[in-house]
């Protein structure tokens, strides 16, 4: 993972780029979903860890 591209997405994010928030989505869902299939052992309850996780991170970014 670009840490550097990923923090470039996120300022731009949250100044209200949509098409950021998609990069972002891109670059970290298999990480995430990987991360959570690890921990759950599920993949169905993986794939509800990702959503979850997404739609905070969409609902907050603009207000780090």
């Amino acid at each position: 993972m670009n840490k550097d591209l990923l923090a470039g997405l996120v300022s731009k994010a949250r100044k209200g780029d949509r098409k950021a928030l998609e990069g972002i989505f891109t670059i970290c869902r298999n990480p995430v979903y990987f991360l959570a299939l690890k921990t759950v052992k599920n993949p169905d309850d993986a794939l509800d860890i990702v959503q979850d996780t997404f739609m905070a991170v969409f609902q907050n970014i603009g207000h780090g």
